[in-house]
């Protein structure tokens, strides 16, 4: 698999969590929320990901 590839998947999952998360605090839920807060952390580790992946 190469990168562009990789960019790819990451850049879907990133929009699956962005859409999770906004669903997550249309219930209701806080920011203090433990499950706004996994889906936020996860959010990092991809945006992260997809950021290592671009300096290369």
């Amino acid at each position: 698999m190469d990168t562009e590839d990789v960019l790819k998947i990451i850049n879907n999952d990133i929009k699956m969590l962005k859409s999770l998360m906004y669903q997550v605090k249309a219930n209701g839920s806080d920011f203090t929320d433990p499950s706004l807060i996994q889906v936020s952390q996860l959010l990092d580790v991809k945006l992260n990901q997809r950021n290592q992946l671009l300096s290369i």
